[in-house]
C-alpha cells in the first residue's frame, strides 16, 4: 500500500476520483484506504498540479454515508469550540484593555475571530504556545479595530495613500485609543515586546570597540648639533 502520483486516466479499474476541497472525505477515504491495504492515487494534471485523490469506489461510498450521518454532530462540535474561543478570547481583552467597550469588544472578536475569514484570529501561523497566541491575536485584532473604526485610515486609503504611509499617519491616533482602553500594569504589553523585539531585530547594536587611532610621532627634542 502506498500513495501513487498519477494522471486520472491512468486510474486502475474499481478506483474513483475524489475532488480536493472536502478534508473530511479526503481525511478519512486516505485513512480508510490504507487500512486496507490499498493504493491510494494522487490525481495532478499535466502540469503536475494537484486534483484530488483515487481511491477505491467502496471506500468513498462508506465515508460519504459516514459524513452523512455524522454531519450535524460534526457542526454542533464546531460551534462549540468556536464559542468556547470566543470566550476566551473575550476574557483575555477584558484582561489586557479593560476599559474597552463591552459592544465595541464583541463586534472586535466577531470580525477577527470569524470562522473562514483568513483573519488574524483565525491565524495558524503565530509560533508560541496556546496562550501567547491568543494574546498576540487579541493584541493584533484589537488594533486593526481601533486603526479601522477609530482612525481617518480607510479614508485615507480611499484618497489613494499607500497602506503603509497610512498606517504612519493613524498609529498616533491608534496609541491614544489604546492607552484609553489598556490596563494599568506596569508589567510590558504585548504591543511593546512586539515593537521591542521589532527595534532589536531592525537596529543592530552599535560596536563597543574604539576604533584603533595610531600615537602622532613625538617630535625630535634634540637640538641640531653644530659643524
Amino acid at each position: 500500500m502506498s500513495e501513487i502520483q498519477s494522471l486520472k486516466h491512468q486510474l486502475p479499474k474499481g478506483y474513483v476520483i475524489l475532488p480536493k476541497g472536502d478534508r473530511y472525505l479526503s481525511l478519512h477515504c486516505r485513512k480508510q484506504s490504507l487500512e486496507l491495504g490499498k493504493d491510494i492515487y494522487i490525481i495532478t494534471d499535466r502540469k503536475g498540479v494537484r486534483q484530488g485523490l483515487g481511491v477505491p469506489h467502496h471506500v468513498l461510498k462508506e465515508v460519504e454515508a459516514l459524513a452523512k450521518a455524522t454531519a450535524q454532530s460534526r457542526l454542533d462540535a464546531v460551534i462549540q469550540k468556536d464559542r468556547r474561543l470566543i470566550t476566551t478570547a473575550r476574557l483575555m481583552v477584558e484582561k489586557l484593555y479593560p476599559k474597552m467597550p463591552a459592544d465595541e469588544v464583541q463586534t472586535c472578536l466577531n470580525h477577527a475571530f470569524h470562522k473562514g475569514s483568513g483573519r488574524v484570529g483565525r491565524s495558524t501561523t503565530l509560533r508560541g504556545d496556546s496562550s501567547e497566541k491568543l494574546k498576540f491575536k487579541v493584541c493584533l485584532a484589537v488594533a486593526a479595530y481601533i486603526r479601522h473604526e477609530h482612525t481617518l485610515y480607510d479614508s485615507l486609503l480611499c484618497h489613494g495613500i499607500l497602506r503603509e504611509e497610512a498606517r504612519q499617519q493613524v498609529e498616533g491616533d491608534m496609541n491614544e485609543v489604546l492607552l484609553r482602553w489598556r490596563s494599568e500594569s506596569k508589567e510590558p504589553t504585548v504591543e511593546r515586546k512586539v515593537k521591542s523585539a521589532a527595534k532589536t531585530i531592525q537596529k543592530p547594536k552599535a560596536l563597543t570597540t574604539r576604533p584603533r587611532i595610531r600615537p602622532k610621532s613625538k617630535p625630535n627634542l634634540r637640538r641640531n648639533r653644530k659643524l
